[in-house]
């Protein structure tokens, strides 16, 4: 299953929706704890929120995925009806600014020329949804699911007692850190930066916490 995730789901969508989700599953105990719901009470929701968010997000990447590829067939119809220099300024004008830091003026300018001798013999097709699209979409569902796990595992195991949404919370609270802390390295901070960034969504955490225990939580 991680592998299949990591195949299918891109990086940044992964720590994104973990992060999302977790907020998300905190959110949803905190005002349990808060309307004195009793935490064997929780679990079935707890579980139906994060997999309903799972779905939303799936759902969004698939169409996200749609709406790029719709974009690049647009692109290419407003080359094929340019002369060569037009069309080089247009994508001068879109991908000049990626890549400028990487890609030397010349190459960038021979990659143009390229594309637009190539797009002019492609069919026009409509923009479908692939196989990996869908995949990703599952992925996050996926995700979703083992997301919920530090949230409802202290509701399972310790039932109504009242530290139980207490300890989930906190579970949650650890797990935020962990993740902030390997999407800040993977986003390439490092050392105190990287410490910074799972501090600050810590932070957020902590303030929701902070929140339900004064509305009563």
């Amino acid at each position: 299953m991680r592998n299949f995730v990591r195949e299918y789901t891109p990086p940044a969508d992964r720590f994104a929706e973990i992060l999302c989700g977790l907020i998300m599953l905190l959110t949803f105990t905190l005002a349990g704890s808060v309307a004195g719901v009793a935490p064997s009470e929780l679990i079935f929701g707890a579980v139906s929120c994060a997999l309903a968010w799972g779905v939303i997000d799936g759902s969004i990447f698939m169409l996200n995925s749609l709406f790029q590829k719709g974009w690049r067939t647009r692109l290419i119809a407003e080359i094929r009806e340019m002369d060569v220099d037009a069309a080089a300024g247009r994508l001068r004008k879109e991908f000049d600014e990626r890549y400028a830091d990487a890609i030397s003026t010349s190459t960038r300018e021979a990659v143009y020329r390229d594309i637009i001798k190539t797009v002019a013999t492609l069919p026009t097709t409509r923009p479908s949804l692939t196989k990996e699209d869908v995949m990703g979409g599952v992925g996050l569902v996926i995700i979703e699911a083992v997301c919920s796990l530090p949230a409802i595992a202290p509701l399972i195991i310790f039932g109504n007692e009242p530290y139980a949404i207490r300890l989930s919370n906190a579970l949650l609270l650890i797990t935020l850190s962990i993740v902030g802390y390997y999407w800040a390295g993977w986003a390439g901070w490092k050392g105190a930066g990287r410490i910074a960034i799972a501090s600050i969504i810590l932070g957020v955490g902590l303030l929701m916490v902070g929140v339900a225990i004064l509305m009563g939580g």
